[in-house]
């Protein structure tokens, strides 16, 4: 079964899925945002759930194992005529919007002078950096010539990659590697003036500080796993156990 979203903005249905297409069913639907009903069917039973309402990386239930009469306030005609999309209130947050907002929260944490205090330019690149990794990664890139990330797998190769984010030798060597591979155009580690003196050496302001709390982001560990406060900053909880960069906008990178 493959699983491509639709334009319209209604439902998607489902018919006997496995339990694995079923787990991607409730990835895609999150990641693409772009249905507020979702229908499974299976041999006995159909569920409904919220296409934009979830829990970690499941749907919520609007209906479960119901009977036709339970589905009335979610017939066609009444999502034709508005009524569906009244009863479901206001759309919540898309994927995208929660991202940006983990960043936001990240970034000003690390930038802030009663915060970690990181250059503000030192901050964005890492932040982009680590982000571009995790695209390359969820893209199904190899890294190749390196010994820092490894894994035949995706999800092998995710793990190794979140496992060095705090590790400051090692995720440098990684960046140091990215870095060669793109002849320095992407995130640069280094600037030098005119003269050939060095003006920016990124190494050398990062420091594990800074690094724990993209970890405990990327992650979703400490105070980002559930949305608690560090310090005087309130956070919104981490998701990045659920965001797909395969289906992300690369945009928003």
């Amino acid at each position: 079964m493959t699983i491509q979203p639709h334009l319209i903005n209604h439902f998607f249905f489902f018919d006997n899925p496995t339990e694995q297409e079923e787990q991607d069913i409730h990835k895609h639907v999150i990641n693409f945002s772009l249905a507020q009903l979702v229908f499974i069917n299976r041999d006995n039973s159909l569920d409904l759930f919220h296409g934009n309402n979830f829990e970690n990386s499941h749907l919520n239930y609007l209906v479960k194992n119901g009977t036709i009469r339970d589905f009335d306030d979610y017939s066609f005609v009444n999502q034709l005529n508005g009524k569906v999309y009244k009863k479901l209130g206001v759309k919540n947050k898309s994927i995208d919007t929660f991202l940006l907002n983990n960043i936001i929260d990240a970034r000003r944490i690390l930038v802030a002078k009663d915060g970690l205090n990181l250059l503000p330019k030192a901050a964005n690149r890492l932040i982009g950096r680590l982000l571009f990794i995790s695209y390359l990664i969820d893209r199904d890139v190899k890294f190749s010539d390196q010994e820092v990330i490894k894994g035949i797998t995706k999800e092998e190769r995710k793990k190794a990659f979140r496992s060095i984010i705090s590790n400051k030798d090692l995720i440098y060597k990684f960046f140091s590697y990215l870095t060669d591979k793109h002849n320095g155009e992407i995130f640069p580690l280094i600037e030098k003036d005119s003269s050939d003196n060095t003006i920016y050496n990124e190494y050398e302001i990062v420091n594990e500080s800074h690094l724990n709390i993209l970890s405990h982001l990327f992650n979703c560990a400490s105070f980002f796993q559930n949305g608690e406060k560090y310090a005087n900053y309130v956070v919104q909880r981490s998701l990045f156990d659920l965001y797909d960069f395969e289906v992300i906008p690369v945009e928003l990178i």
